[in-house]
């Protein structure tokens, strides 16, 4: 494990491990503030002070490191060395000397670190020929280096036991011989059941750090340029879709910088064309930006929208302005593009199936748990991430109820089926395709296509319905009105912001405007809502940018997947 986080780092271990934004490497916080506005000395990504963070997932793996090395060290202490003592402190001293040459700054490295020998007992990669740690004279004797040499092979004998033990061989390298006593001269020992929730841990936080470290590596060779590389990433299972900490994704960064080959590969991969970004940026808003012609022309064709609005409303047909060859280039003729089989995979068909009732009947919620247990899935009573299905009783039309969970349902994009397909998937034994038992819609609008609409909304990876809005929730809700937490809930849930002072018209500033990336296209659409009881009386507001709604406006939108234009019956 020491090993494993020495060649994360690169030379050293600092235990408050920084990143500086889009690379992975690892540095200490005074090396990260040396290197603020600069570049990373070892990929020379470009450093953005607004970019760098603690990472606090390897630095919780450092702390459980040192707990682990002090549980499993034997009092191993060799006197007169010139090894750094117990209980002296870390040091790591990160110095950068930046010169001028003719090219471009060039950079020099020279580190120092020296280990807390508490924290580096048990680590047979110590006394390696490789071992970052510099002894003193003191050890120049043939008994000295003896006695380390025999430490050494003791620790690199020792057979894992304990759940500790265990867990550094899961982090990172993922080996997990320990566990069926693969080692030489050695036999199998059961794992204490105690233990595997300290190995299953590490297995998480392991799949993590090299899920992220996949994704900014694929990332990163998107907006350099190696098509080799981003071509080896895509074959061996590189998400197309994939985001950095930003927002962004590889089809962004390979459309700012111009690399029309690498676009054209990621959208044969399955790249979502119209993704958005941080405030909304698609792709085609990125290079129009930088005039990047020749990915605007690629975009085009493969049915990217010229009317999009990124947060501050505009589309890419306003960024193109006054250049003559970009508007002709925006009014390329679509092509008829096949949407690769890696789209049509709903990403919920990898989730347990999670199952929540809404609108039944006693007999009904008896059968949904039947399902269930045939299934092997779980039912929850209230709304959470985990649910993949939202089941609804429905009338004799095939319409449900318009209750809380099922909008919460519609705006998270899940499942919402009838009673039907628990009845059938019950019979056959297994899950059923949901597309023939999926609700049209409810009593109050039918045939509105909400669930669907919200479905494919999470599957394109768009915004929420209410990204962009801003909502101020005004007096008292009470029933039949539904609940301020519960109106706050789905408001949230649908990406919007919920504000705590009362917006006035005629004084709210220029920045706290945004445009709702819902609103219809060529609408001027407000984007700060006063939401008013049901049956409260109050003075109408409806301008271009502050509105008056009751709270059923709220629902009446996320039932239709629509905003709605404001009207004086609001």
């Amino acid at each position: 494990m020491f090993g494993s986080l020495q060649r994360y780092r690169g030379n050293c271990i600092p235990d408050m491990p920084w990143v500086l934004g889009d690379c992975e490497h690892l540095y200490c916080r005074q090396c990260c503030d040396n290197l603020l506005g600069q570049c990373c000395v070892i990929c020379g990504i470009p450093v953005h002070v607004k970019d760098a963070r603690m990472h606090r997932l390897v630095s919780n793996i450092v702390e459980q490191f040192k707990i682990m090395n002090r549980i499993l060290q034997e009092n191993f202490l060799v006197q007169e060395s010139g090894i750094a003592k117990a209980g002296e402190t870390t040091n790591c001293d990160f110095h950068t000397d930046h010169s001028n040459s003719s090219n471009n700054t060039s950079t020099n490295i020279s580190s120092e670190f020296q280990y807390n020998l508490n924290d580096a007992a048990g680590s047979p990669e110590l006394f390696g020929p490789d071992s970052p740690i510099k002894l003193s004279n003191h050890t120049d004797s043939p008994a000295k280096r003896e006695q380390l040499e025999e430490a050494s092979n003791l620790h690199a004998r020792h057979v894992p036991e304990t759940g500790e033990e265990l867990a550094i061989n899961l982090l990172f390298t993922g080996d997990n011989s320990s566990l069926s006593g693969n080692c030489q001269g050695t036999e199998s020992k059961p794992v204490n059941k105690s233990n595997e929730n300290i190995i299953q841990n590490c297995r998480t936080a392991a799949r993590k750090i090299n899920g992220a470290k996949q994704n900014i590596q694929f990332i990163t060779r998107c907006f350099q340029g190696d098509l080799q590389r981003v071509e080896r990433l895509l074959s061996s299972g590189a998400n197309p879709n994939t985001r950095d900490h930003a927002g962004w994704t590889p089809l962004h960064e390979a459309c700012q910088h111009g690399h029309a080959e690498i676009a054209a590969r990621l959208l044969s991969a399955g790249a979502l064309v119209d993704v958005p970004g941080t405030e909304n940026e698609t792709p085609l808003h990125d290079a129009v930006r930088h005039l990047k012609t020749d990915c605007v022309t690629l975009l085009v064709r493969h049915g990217a929208s010229i009317n999009t609005r990124n947060i501050n409303g505009l589309s890419p047909l306003d960024l193109a302005g006054g250049h003559s060859d970009l508007m002709e280039v925006l009014h390329t003729e679509v092509q008829g593009v096949i949407t690769p089989l890696t789209l049509q995979v709903d990403p919920l068909v990898y989730q347990s199936p999670c199952f929540l009732g809404t609108g039944l009947s006693r007999e009904q919620r008896s059968t949904l748990q039947k399902c269930a247990s045939k299934l092997q899935a779980r039912v929850v009573e209230g709304f959470c991430p985990e649910v993949t299905h939202v089941v609804s009783g429905c009338n004799n039309e095939g319409l449900c109820p318009r209750t809380i969970k099922y909008l919460q349902g519609v705006l998270s994009g899940r499942w919402i089926v009838n009673m039907e397909w628990v009845e059938m998937s019950l019979e056959y034994g297994s899950k059923l395709v949901e597309e023939a038992f999926e609700i049209p819609g409810t009593s109050t609008d039918p045939q509105s296509g909400a669930a669907q609409k919200g479905r494919i909304n999470r599957q394109k990876q768009l915004p929420g319905l209410f990204d962009g809005c801003q909502f101020y929730f005004y007096g008292h809700f009470e029933y039949p009105t539904p609940d301020r937490e519960d109106l706050v809930s789905l408001v949230k849930l649908g990406g919007g912001q919920v504000i705590q002072r009362e917006p006035k018209p005629g004084h709210i500033p220029e920045t706290q405007l945004t445009t709702p990336y819902h609103a219809p296209a060529g609408s001027e659409t407000c984007c700060i809502y006063i939401v008013h009881d049901n049956r409260a009386t109050f003075q109408p507001i409806t301008t271009s940018v502050l509105c008056t709604v009751r709270a059923a406006w709220i629902m009446d939108c996320i039932s239709q997947f629509r905003l709605i234009n404001v009207g004086s019956d609001c």
